[in-house]
């Protein structure tokens, strides 16, 4: 829910007194919290085309509870997104905390945005920018900006914890939607040929195998005798046996065959551009 509300120009004013806020954020490299995905942003975005804050929007609310460290429930959240997204989608998100008259902690800020590519299997490169509004209500004479480099299919900026980070700051990124098309394969068929000792082992074996096989053909031919159906059978058997053992050594002086297959897997590119704002809801 929304607390007391206090203007820009009062809230400026208040931490300056206060002095428990810097006038510069703080933009630390900081990995995308744990359990936001790129349903989550993609939800808070949506409801943020239809609802202002985060009381109808529960992914904003996880958005918030996941970077900023505390309830939605327990301050002010504005939540702005873009109207037509193309390729990427996301939401800025400013939330205080701390400004209820019940409240004796100091007052919290926190900025920051999350962007998600809109199609599945995408992910996106490029650059986001977080701007606070220049103007001279909130006293300063230029307007501060924070930059980061986008990547993967979600990522959420680290927090921004001034207060010139404020309701009407603005996200910009712009970059390429990457989609990775299906691999394209080719094959191609190599021969490693045995080496000399392999070809002299086999022949060895060759050999030896066809003298066994001379050996008892000679055997069969002395115990056929006169019988010409014996001698027949006995050489029958020795010719099968000399055609076995020249396919053995062949097949063991043959190359080794080895199918390559290369995969290339494509990619294609194409520009996105997000600006908050635009919105009337």
């Amino acid at each position: 829910m929304r607390t007391s509300l206090l203007t820009r120009g009062a809230v400026a004013l208040a931490t300056i007194a206060i002095g428990s806020v810097t006038l510069a954020g703080s933009p630390a490299v900081a990995d995308t919290p744990a359990g936001i995905t790129r349903e989550t942003v993609l939800g808070a975005a949506d409801a943020s085309r239809v609802f202002f804050g985060s009381e109808s929007n529960p992914d904003a609310a996880k958005l918030v509870a996941s970077v900023c460290g505390f309830s939605a429930d327990d301050g002010y959240v504005d939540v702005e997104t873009t109207s037509q997204p193309d390729g990427v989608d996301g939401v800025l998100i400013y939330a205080s905390s701390g400004w209820s008259e019940e409240s004796e902690a100091p007052p919290q800020y926190c900025t920051f945005a999350a962007f998600a590519v809109t199609k599945a299997l995408t992910t996106m490169s490029g650059t986001a920018t977080i701007a606070a509004p220049d103007e001279e209500e909130d006293l300063r004479s230029a307007a501060a900006s924070a930059s980061y480099p986008l990547s993967g299919e979600v990522y959420v900026t680290p927090r921004l914890d001034s207060v010139e980070y404020g309701p009407g700051s603005v996200a910009t990124a712009s970059g390429d939607v990457i989609t990775k098309a299906a691999t394209t394969g080719t094959s191609s068929r190599v021969v490693t040929p045995k080496t000399t000792a392999q070809k002299k082992a086999a022949r060895k074996v060759y050999d030896r195998r066809v003298a066994s096989a001379k050996k008892a053909y000679s055997k069969a031919k002395d115990k056929a005798g006169s019988s010409t159906s014996k001698k027949s059978a006995a050489k029958r058997a020795y010719v099968a046996k000399k055609k076995s053992a020249k396919a053995a050594y062949r097949a063991a002086t043959a190359g080794t065959l080895t199918i390559v297959v290369s995969e290339n897997a494509t990619t294609t590119k194409a520009p996105f551009t997000f600006t908050t704002g635009g919105l009337s809801r």
